[in-house]
């Protein structure tokens, strides 16, 4: 719908004696290419459904027009080509004989490749006129008028829609309704109305005032009823409906590239900031879990292949890839299941990943708690690390301090738990003469005690003063928290201790020391337990699960209506990093 008035239509408004006639222009589906989905003012398709466009350079005087497709037309189409109108007159295979500059319009020359869009409509009015050297006939009865509203506190708008009252008359040696209900096709095509003032003869003077789709004919002998509702951009579109044969399930639809994790039980990532969508399960036999797949993604779509099932796990909001029971390789092989198919995935889901605590359950003397898995700004950016202080002074003993950590439950059991930590220790020792100082960073879970992570920072027996440093920077020092779990009892936080030592008094011996913690991470395997005592709870899990997420590739176009190849048309995010 026109934004700005015309000139013309503007400059008549303003006149004392004001004629207003509505004209309507009814688009129909051009000649032999009704069931490929374009008319009107479509862009033009070829029968297999590609553009059809110019096939050489046209000068501004030919009548011959050389296309990909002529099987496509027929005599009396109207074509527009850039801002040129001409009608078909003849077709030779792929050249069609024309006559140019039809509707007012002037000649241009045009290139090889240009666009070609359909211009076919049937012109109606409220009163006999011709303009653009179209005749309207003046046959519609009633004074239609058009309601818009809008919400300017949502910036949205609505139009309503039109009823138009025709007579039914004689039109090519028959009813009016015979062509509307006839091989041409009206129904569901736009329409577009124009208000005409004083009689002006050229469209571009004449002010659109809708564009909507014909939704219902209707008619007796002497009259029809035209319903005409505003254009959606989903109208005309209809969707795959493929079900699986026996629990009648939809296949799933989903449009562009999607992103699969990749991670695996020998490198986990952290499964965040995917592209995946949902696609249910829809059985559950033996060993194997079923989920519906678009179609063979390891061969088709424009997406990355690699479908492998996701399972979402709201503990520690992530969508984690599913393995086999046997590998470590993604469980992404699609098999042929019930008019479609399906991605088979192992019962006990095992997966890997890695992630963060989830907050600080107590900081124990440590400076800036949080900062121990937040993402540092360097390798050795202190100002954004955890740290605290030790200072033993002639004094035998062990000073430690405790940070803990809050860690989410998963789905199952732990069949492998490491803990990644980067950090530092900086230690002083002054005249340690007789036994030794020690500086020590550990980890210490529930169930499962204390064990050193990082090489001690040490000072021995009649040593001189000295500073000594251990460091982890760049990369993670890892340790083995433990090699078996039988379920998740000791997740619940995981602590790390700094201990300060200092062994004999003797000679005045004194030990500052610093600890650092850049960064900690934890990398988890698991899957679903079915032992005695857990099975009803994995059973019960099981039951639960009605989706899993691929990141497999999209359809690029299995949808109907409309005109041209759709890429992307709809691709989303489910979690974020």
């Amino acid at each position: 719908m026109s934004l700005t008035l015309p000139s013309a239509y503007s400059a008549a408004s303003k006149q004392g004696n004001i004629q207003e006639n509505w004209i309507v222009q009814l688009g129909f589906f051009n000649g032999d290419a009704q069931g490929s989905g374009d008319g009107g003012w479509d862009a033009v398709l070829q029968a297999d459904g590609n553009a059809n466009l110019l096939t050489a350079d046209v000068n501004d005087s030919t009548t011959t027009i050389p296309v990909d497709d002529g099987t496509v037309f027929a005599v009396n189409d109207y074509l527009k080509i850039e801002s040129e109108i001409v009608i078909v007159v003849s077709i030779s295979s792929n050249d069609l004989t024309v006559v140019r500059t039809q509707m007012g319009t002037s000649a241009e020359a045009h290139e090889n490749n240009d666009a070609i869009y359909w211009n076919n409509f049937t012109a109606i009015a409220g009163s006999d006129t011709t303009v653009d050297n179209v005749f309207y006939r003046g046959v519609i009865t009633n004074r239609p008028s058009i309601r818009s509203s809008i919400d300017l506190a949502n910036s949205t708008a609505k139009t309503g829609n039109i009823s138009l009252s025709l007579v039914n008359f004689q039109y090519k040696g028959d009813d009016f309704s015979a062509e509307l209900l006839g091989t041409r096709k009206y129904i569901n095509r736009e329409t577009r109305v124009f208000s005409q003032l004083n009689g002006n003869a050229t469209l571009s003077n004449c002010l659109q005032i809708y564009q909507g789709r014909l939704t219902d004919i209707s008619h007796d002998d002497s009259s029809i009823s035209l319903q005409i509702t505003e254009r959606r951009p989903w109208d005309f579109i209809s969707f795959p409906q493929n079900k699986s044969t026996t629990k009648k399930i939809l296949y799933p639809v989903a449009y562009g590239d999607f992103t699969a994790s990749e991670s695996t039980t020998s490198a986990p990532t952290y499964c965040g900031g995917k592209t995946l969508f949902p696609i249910p399960i829809v059985e559950k036999r033996n060993d194997s879990i079923y989920s519906l797949s678009l179609f063979d993604q390891t061969t088709s779509g424009t997406g990355t292949a690699s479908p492998n099932p996701h399972l979402y796990d709201n503990n520690i909001d992530r969508f984690v890839p599913i393995y086999t029971d046997s590998s470590t390789d993604a469980d992404d092989a699609t098999e042929t299941y019930e008019n479609g198919n399906a991605l088979k995935s192992y019962y006990k889901l095992k997966r890997a990943f890695k992630f963060k605590p989830v907050e600080l359950v107590s900081a124990g003397g440590w400076t800036g708690g949080a900062n121990a898995f937040n993402t540092p700004t360097a390798d050795d950016d202190s100002t954004n690390a955890t740290y605290v202080q030790h200072d033993r002074n002639a004094s035998v003993g062990t000073t430690t301090s405790q940070i803990e950590f809050k860690i989410p439950q998963i789905a199952g059991k732990i069949s492998s738990l490491k803990i990644a930590i980067r950090a530092k220790i900086f230690g002083t020792f002054t005249e340690v003469s007789d036994g030794g100082a020690l500086a020590t960073l550990a980890i210490y879970n529930n169930s499962y005690g204390l064990g050193a992570l990082f090489p001690t920072c040490n000072g021995t027996i009649g040593a001189p003063a000295v500073d000594q440093e251990v460091v982890a920077l760049g990369t993670f020092t890892t340790a083995e928290l433990v090699s078996s779990y039988t379920g998740n009892e000791g997740l619940s936080s995981i602590k790390v201790y700094s201990s300060t030592h200092l062994d004999s008094a003797s000679g005045d011996p004194r030990i500052q020391s610093t600890f650092w913690i850049f960064d900690i991470r934890l990398l988890i395997a698991g899957e679903l337990d079915f032992s005695e005592d857990e099975i009803q709870g994995s059973t019960n899990y099981l039951e639960d699960l009605n989706f899993l997420y691929s990141g497999g590739a999209g359809y690029s176009n299995s949808f109907t209506g409309g005109s041209g190849t759709n890429y992307n048309c709809l691709e989303y995010t489910l979690v974020g990093d």
